[in-house]
């Protein structure tokens, strides 16, 4: 094994100044845990002539009036712990705008909806007083209900926009539940349901299970139409872009090793059917880790590429099956973000597929800009000591900081 070491000093102090330089912007920052999705729903036609809908969300961002993604977390951490009333003003602010601006669709005309359920200061102090560093988001549930005008066919939904993209699930009579991504402040594609359909055999009514709407024992969601499977496939590719910033390192960290398009998609493909074997595994239940486990380990394989990056000039025969392995890692963490989006019902297949088409787009765009970028000096013999090496070095700086943040500071 051939290892290869820093020319020159003044690329050493170069090195030096970057690592430093990262180090301060990412303690600077805030923390960076694997993104999960906003919101979550359940959509159910009763046969009563209601619709019951349920929305699991980041409770603390949308009673501060703001997106999880955008809003610091100090802030979220400073109301669930400062004066009660604070808190209370907060939610109920939050229960008044969910109320206004959900709107519920039927036949193109709007119905009008009762809150059945909201977060309460109660719920949120049980979460902070769970153990002695509670950990963000605090997800609670609002539940509306709507009436049915006579004869009505066919509904659509529009969430407040402070929620973010949501996942649906919807249920009607006599129909398979339908999974789709709505996105933030949009209005849904309209569902069509029959109130006199027959009855699907094991289905749980609202009534009977305290007002929430569990889909049937045996049944899980597929995906109804084109719009609904780009959904998810745009749920992908944004959870690498721009969210993915993790995963966005750990590519460049495959790149940076060696550019040339054979190498570079040994490791791609070897990291692509790796997480997509965990990831499909994952969200059926068949495996499973605590984020405790799979964020550090995610860090680490970004260090740990970077890091290799700077000790050796080649690909060695060992590097693709360490991204194999890393690959499962990284799927579990894809899994823990699409289980969130599905709100506890079973995970339907055809989605987590679509959502892995978008994670692979994201990857390969990450590729090819990098490419465009700097692939065309690729051949220059200054290269590696003023790109390549320097950038792995800042990824590696980061991955490190991840892997402490992540242990020790969740």
């Amino acid at each position: 094994m051939r290892y290869w070491c820093m020319p020159n000093r003044s690329l050493a102090v170069l090195c030096g100044v970057l690592l430093c330089a990262v180090m301060a912007v990412a303690a600077w920052a805030r923390p960076l845990p694997h993104p999960v999705l906003n919101a979550s729903a359940i959509a159910t036609v009763l046969r009563d002539g209601t619709i019951q809908v349920s929305v699991h969300h980041d409770a603390l961002a949308f009673a501060m009036n703001d997106l999880p993604g955008r809003i610091d977390d100090a802030q979220m951490m400073g109301l669930l712990r400062g004066p009660r009333e604070d808190l209370q003003g907060a939610l109920e602010a939050g229960r008044a705008r969910f109320e206004k601006q959900l709107e519920i669709v039927v036949d193109g005309a709007p119905v009008a909806a009762s809150i059945l359920s909201a977060p309460t200061v109660e719920q949120a102090e049980t979460w902070r007083d769970s153990g002695a560093r509670p950990v963000l988001p605090v997800k609670l549930d609002f539940i509306a209900r709507a009436g049915l005008p006579a004869g009505a066919k066919k509904f659509a939904i529009r969430f407040p926009e402070m929620m973010g993209d949501v996942v649906i699930t919807v249920q009607t009579p006599g129909a398979e539940p339908l999974a789709a991504n709505v996105r933030a402040g949009e209005r849904s594609e309209e569902y069509a349901f029959a109130l006199d359909a027959p009855r699907i055999p094991g289905t749980v009514t609202p009534e009977a299970s305290g007002g929430v709407s569990p889909l049937p024992a045996a049944a899980t969601p597929v995906v109804g139409s084109t719009r609904s499977g780009l959904g998810f496939v745009r749920m992908g590719f944004t959870h690498i872009i721009p969210e993915g910033l993790d995963h966005i390192l750990f590519v460049l960290g495959l790149f940076f090793l060696s550019p040339k398009i054979r190498p570079l998609l040994i490791q791609i493909t070897c990291f692509t059917l790796a997480h997509s074997v965990t990831l499909a595994l994952s969200v059926r239940g068949v495996i499973s880790l605590p984020s405790s486990v799979v964020e550090p380990a995610i860090a680490a394989s970004i260090a740990f590429v970077a890091i290799e990056n700077i000790c050796t000039q080649k690909v060695h025969a060992w590097r693709p099956a360490i991204v194999f392995g890393f690959g499962l890692v990284h799927g579990l963490g894809f899994a823990s973000s699409f289980a969130e989006a599905m709100n506890g019902q079973k995970v339907p297949l055809g989605p987590v597929l679509l959502f892995n088409v978008g994670v692979e787009a994201g990857q390969l765009t990450v590729v090819a800009a990098a490419l465009l970028a700097v692939g065309w000096f690729q051949a220059k013999p200054w290269y590696r000591g003023r790109i390549a090496i320097p950038a792995s070095v800042l990824i590696a700086g980061m991955g490190v900081f991840w892997v402490v943040q992540r242990v020790f500071f969740p």
